[in-house]
């Protein structure tokens, strides 16, 4: 219906817009697109820079760079730059892929935030407080499996030893 209505050009620079915007949002970079645009950055596009940003970007952020220019978003940069640390820090003590944090603890926060895109004013701490919960909660998680894992592997070792040995089982 759209493209009867519309010249084909017009369909075409749609649909270049609607590409750009996707690939934005898979790159972690809806932030950065909507500051450029004049937009409002909604809470969800701060997350989303952390949610699909890659190795680099996410320490890039923890070092301090920001994924928009404004200086009136300092909060937000503030906030951004503590998870994105904290996202190391369990990736460190976990032995978890970035991929494996965003999905577990960043995406899901990401897409709740998507009804409250009109609070342009939501302050970063409840933000922060979900994330971090979310990633205690994936930390904890991963260090029970690795223990689990860890005693089945000696269990594993001690029946093999016995066997090897000739001790009966």
């Amino acid at each position: 219906m759209i493209r009867g209505i519309m010249a084909r050009g017009e369909v075409a620079a749609v649909r270049g817009e609607l590409i750009a915007e996707c690939a934005a949002f898979l790159q972690g970079q809806m932030a950065s697109r909507l500051e450029h645009a004049s937009m409002v950055v909604p809470a969800w596009a701060w997350i989303n820079a952390l949610a699909h940003g890659d190795e680099a970007m996410v320490a890039a952020m923890a070092a301090g760079a920001s994924p928009t220019r404004a200086i009136p978003h300092r909060s937000w940069h503030t906030a951004v730059s503590y998870l994105a640390t904290e996202i190391g820090v369990v990736q460190a003590e976990t032995g978890a892929s970035l991929h494996d944090v965003q999905r577990a603890c960043l995406v899901p926060v990401e897409f709740a935030l998507f009804p409250l895109s009109l609070l342009a004013s939501l302050d970063p701490a409840p933000v922060v407080a979900e994330v971090v919960r979310r990633l205690d909660e994936f930390r904890a998680r991963r260090i029970q499996e690795r223990r689990a894992a860890e005693r089945v592997r000696r269990q594993a070792h001690r029946c093999t030893a016995g066997v090897a040995v000739g001790a009966p089982l």
